[in-house]
């Protein structure tokens, strides 16, 4: 399944590595949720938690079903932003 944002099948590729690496869950921490969304979707009982670092914009939609299980680390001025995008989790 390619990213509608930035055209690569990502999310086979993180699910082939931690294959490959024998790891069965993972905690993942991105700069760019994008990056993540699909994988997250495909493959949650893969992911045992998350981490946002300083996001420009996250789709809260994506990551509904791991709410209890995220963390979002911003600078004052990233959490204005994202705050004005009224960034919230259902």
């Amino acid at each position: 399944m390619k990213n509608a944002k930035s055209g690569v099948a990502k999310n086979s590729d993180i699910n082939k590595l931690l294959e490959h690496l024998g790891i069965s869950e993972a905690f993942i921490a991105t700069q760019c949720p994008v990056d993540i969304e699909d994988f997250c979707n495909s493959y949650p009982g893969k992911v045992s938690g998350l981490a946002f670092i300083g996001p420009g914009e996250i789709n809260a939609e994506s990551f509904t079903n791991f709410k209890n299980k995220m963390m979002c680390l911003a600078s004052q001025r990233e959490a204005r932003a994202l705050q004005q995008m009224a960034y919230k989790t259902p």
